[in-house]
């Protein structure tokens, strides 16, 4: 396996850099290499999954495309999400926040200046989109990338600059294309398991299919994948839910709240 791993990383490098040679940019046309390269590194730095979408639709011809952050396990298959992609559809998760979160209020002021200078996108009625997952067909895909290269190009000629990063784009790009845009909130949500506990049930009855876990970069993540080396199978859906602490609170989390606890008095 591993073997196969490093020989489908080496293939992937030189496609790279084999479409460096080939692709032009978004949104602009008759760039040299190096221009490209610059162009590349620097979407990818800010944007990279996007960055990786906009490269991967016009080198590679795959029927269907999706991307995830890290930070997710997938506990079942993607049948429903492609069923919801077919005839065009585009599945973006939506926060669904309301103007209570700070994030939230500041997102939309970004959005206001943005634009301020006359640029109408989606009717001024937005969507705070998350950056941490995409599914779409093909001829979908390679628009909502084309949409996304545009806010990008357009954010470049003004030096406009966003907190938000891929959130800000992954919205105003989706604004454009609103009859085409679906809410993945029936296949994906965010579980915060840290200090902060916020999650719903919802692994587990009525389940999602990919599991978001911010707060588990650098200990459930990292437990599950050294158990499945180390047995050489995909643990069990509950021992799943238990050490990514969607059952229960981490020790380490009690410690820390009784910390600040200790602290306060």
């Amino acid at each position: 396996k591993r073997g196969r791993l490093v020989a489908h990383g080496r293939r992937r490098r030189r496609a790279l850099r084999e479409g460096a040679r080939r692709t032009e940019s978004p949104g602009r046309s008759g760039q040299s290499t190096l221009e490209y390269l610059l162009m590349l590194v620097v979407f990818i730095a800010m944007i990279g999954a996007l960055a990786l979408l906009w490269h991967a639709v016009r080198e590679e011809g795959y029927g269907r495309y999706a991307y995830l952050d890290t930070d997710v396990y997938v506990q079942r298959d993607f049948g429903d999400i492609w069923a919801e992609c077919d005839g065009g559809g585009v599945l973006l998760y939506d926060f669904g926040h309301g103007l209570q979160a700070a994030d939230y209020r500041h997102i939309l002021s970004e959005f206001e200046a943005f634009c301020s200078e006359g640029l109408t996108i989606g009717g001024g009625n937005l969507t705070h989109y998350g950056g941490e997952f995409f599914a779409a067909e093909a001829g979908a895909a390679r628009l909502f990338s084309d949409r996304c290269g545009e806010v990008y190009e357009e954010m470049l000629r003004r030096g406009f600059k966003t907190t938000h990063g891929d959130e800000f784009i992954v919205s105003l790009a989706a604004a454009s294309m609103k009859a085409q845009v679906k809410n993945a909130g029936a296949y994906i949500n965010r579980f915060w398991t840290g200090t902060f506990r916020l999650l719903s049930t919802c692994y587990r009855y009525n389940p999602v299919a990919v599991l978001h876990v911010p707060a588990e970069k650098e200990y459930g993540m990292l437990r599950l994948y050294a158990r499945y080396v180390r047995r050489g199978r995909v643990p069990s859906q509950r021992a799943v839910w238990r050490t990514l602490h969607l059952t229960h609170r981490s020790l380490r989390t009690c410690l820390v709240q009784l910390i600040k606890r200790v602290i306060k008095q």
